[in-house]
């Protein structure tokens, strides 16, 4: 019976059944993780019809040995004015008078 420390020979092309195995992700949390680009990028296929989300064991050992990384989310200015606006017009809605200049 395997140990969780014990190691694993992985193979060179991994399968996204299989980096959800090694990473201890739901296959919802790899599809999050991608979209956020928090997670390396599937080889290309060479423009098969079928989409396979296949990766190299390289860039998932690497993906692993940075993981303690903060992955910092940088904040565009179209997304912090509108942020800005729902929270102006939120205080507004409660009685708030907001003194905003444009």
């Amino acid at each position: 019976m395997r140990k969780a420390t014990d190691v694993i020979d992985i193979p060179p092309v991994l399968y996204a059944e299989d980096v959800c195995r090694i990473c201890r992700f739901s296959d919802a949390t790899l599809n999050r993780r991608l979209k956020e680009g928090c997670f390396p990028l599937p080889l290309d296929t060479g423009g098969t019809k079928r989409c396979r989300r296949i990766w190299s064991r390289d860039s998932i050992k690497r993906f692993l040995a940075g993981q303690g990384q903060i992955n910092v989310k940088t904040e565009t200015p179209t997304r912090r004015k509108q942020r800005a606006d729902v929270a102006r017009a939120e205080l507004e809605r409660r009685g708030v008078r907001v003194n905003a200049e444009k």
